[in-house]
């Protein structure tokens, strides 16, 4: 089977739980809404929401690419973009290398995923939507938080595509009756520790090495 290099899409609370006190952070303006901008097509989400972290955090900053900035600054900003529905797409890797918190109106990453039958061909799917239907009331912010268009309204009742579901855990945080949970998906595969790690198996797959 091939070893790929795939985004994994996470969680904000999951986010949230991987910063150490003592990471090297780095923010910069968002390179999908920067193109969109001069295609005439304004986005009207934070523009600086790049993140990148330890040696990528210090490559970006020694390359006039991004400003440094602490935890408290980014767990700020990641109230910010949650707030706003933002996915968070980021190296398929346990160390945080690098996270985009990407809009579904100039996103590639997200866009792309989007066109396909099922979101795991393109992105790392690790966690699906679950939906309470004893607790849930129908209210339908989960579907018009969801960016994949994952959530649908039926007869009483509202259901989740497993294809189409990311696991961003944006439809949790606005659910009102706290009726929706993130269940791993048993399927997905388990990100590489680092980048090193990913990088050596893609070029072994691929004979580079």
């Amino acid at each position: 089977t091939a070893v790929e290099a795939k985004t994994t899409v996470a969680s904000y609370n999951r986010m949230r739980e991987l910063i150490r006190d003592d990471e090297l952070i780095a923010v910069a303006p968002c390179i999908c809404t920067q193109m969109a901008d001069t295609r005439g097509s304004k986005c009207e989400h934070t523009i600086e929401r790049c993140l990148a972290f330890g040696d990528q955090a210090q490559y970006y900053m020694d390359n006039g690419i991004a400003r440094k900035i602490n935890k408290h600054e980014l767990m700020k900003l990641l109230d910010t973009v949650e707030e706003e529905g933002l996915v968070l797409c980021t190296s398929n890797t346990e160390e945080l290398s690098f996270t985009c918190c990407c809009c579904p109106c100039c996103c590639g990453i997200v866009q792309g995923i989007k066109l396909l039958p099922q979101a795991s061909l393109m992105a790392n799917i690790c966690y699906n939507a679950k939906i309470d239907l004893e607790s849930c009331i129908q209210c339908g912010d989960c579907v018009d938080r969801c960016p994949m268009d994952a959530i649908a309204e039926l007869d009483e009742t509202m259901e989740v595509s497993a294809d189409r579901c990311i696991g961003c855990g944006l439809c949790v945080s606005v659910c009102p009756e706290e009726a929706i949970g993130l269940t791993e998906v048993a399927t997905a595969t388990p990100p590489f520790p680092r980048e090193a790690e990913m990088f050596t198996s893609v070029s072994k797959d691929r004979g580079l090495v």
